[in-house]
């Protein structure tokens, strides 16, 4: 690969980012990001044996067909890159990968304890992409929207909204609370299929 990246950089992360990662995108990333794992692996004899013959596999693949021209692809949309004779994510690229582990999130349906889970933000307009994909994101991992920026889940979800406003980088405008009781209960319990 040059190290002269095409004129085409943003049009290139633009078409990446506006899709889902398919599978072989979202594994050379991840193997890109755990790459500095393997200089640990090959200071023991067994790790470095395994590695080489999993690196020489990968590589010889890597040569011909789509796997070199996902690579390519990544290259020149300026999401890997190379530094220091190893090739490193870019901030693109970590943003991707990024997205890529929220597209696995999922909140678990536990037994219902009777506790609501709310999210109440307060996002600026400068934000406005963050905004829309935060609360697309919430929507998608089964959160109801109750008021233009109040959204409830009957589940336990700290951990996954707090992923999700750390993604987009609003984490300092969002307020997460527990509540035993809200107005809209009923309504809300038939919408989880909680209602008996």
């Amino acid at each position: 690969m040059s190290p002269i990246r095409n004129k085409k950089v943003s049009k290139e992360y633009v078409a990446l980012d506006s899709q889902r990662l398919g599978v072989i995108t979202r594994d050379i990333l991840q193997y890109v990001a755990i790459g500095a794992l393997c200089v640990v692996a090959l200071s023991s004899p067994v790790g470095a044996s395994k590695i080489t013959e999993i690196l020489w596999k990968e590589s010889k693949k890597a040569l011909s067909g789509y796997l070199g021209k996902r690579l390519k692809r990544l290259w020149e949309a300026g999401v890997i890159t190379t530094q220091g004779g190893k090739v490193v994510l870019t901030k693109r690229g970590r943003h991707l990968l990024a997205r890529a582990e929220l597209d696995k999130l999922k909140i678990r349906r536990h037994r219902c304890d009777h506790i609501w889970r709310c999210v109440a933000y307060d996002i600026p307009n400068s934000l406005t992409n963050s905004r829309q994909g935060f609360n697309r994101r919430l929507i998608k991992l089964g959160f109801v929207q109750v008021q233009k920026s109040v959204l409830v889940c009957p589940y336990k979800s700290r951990e996954e909204v707090a992923i999700v406003a750390r993604l987009y980088e609003i984490e300092k405008y969002i307020l997460f609370m527990e509540a035993k009781d809200l107005p809209a209960a009923t309504r809300l319990k038939d919408k989880f299929g909680l209602a008996k």
